[in-house]
């Protein structure tokens, strides 16, 4: 956050998606929802949501070696901040871009216990006025497992 500098937030939440179609070295997945959201003693709440814009790409799980598969994820995200640092009610800011999280040590899919990464910073501004940027989304490690 610009107002405070660097915030560390632990969230969890999940995302769901379905396959949109097959092709040779894997499925390709269309998003359907996400959101992940924690506590921060300074901010509140903080929730970061899946927005359909529909021009995100479909995500894809691919075949990452002999015994591996790679699962590429596409979210279009708003961040709601429940207590914004410049005061007033909840704040939500839209992604200025395409997010993607790369999981390339999957077994099989559904993923059980994989490791994912953000493949690189997120800003994140005021809806309508992406060259404001107030926060950037630095890292996202998470840890994925399918829960029917």
């Amino acid at each position: 956050m610009d107002a405070l500098g660097l915030v560390t937030v632990d969230i969890k939440g999940g995302f769901r998606a379905r396959v949109e179609q097959e092709v040779q070295a894997g499925v390709k997945l269309k998003v359907v929802g996400f959101e992940m959201s924690g506590d921060s003693p300074v901010l509140g709440r903080v929730t970061l949501a899946w927005v359909d814009l529909g021009t995100s790409p479909l995500s894809a799980v691919e075949v990452n070696g002999s015994s591996n598969y790679r699962n590429t994820m596409y979210f279009d995200w708003t961040l709601t901040i429940e207590k914004p640092p410049s005061g007033g009610g909840p704040m939500t800011l839209s992604g200025t871009k395409t997010a993607v999280l790369i999981g390339d040590q999957l077994t099989n899919y559904p993923p059980q216990g994989v490791g994912y990464q953000l493949q690189q910073p997120v800003d994140f501004a005021p809806a309508g006025n992406p060259g404001q940027v107030v926060a950037s989304l630095q890292q996202l490690s998470a840890t994925v497992s399918y829960v029917p």
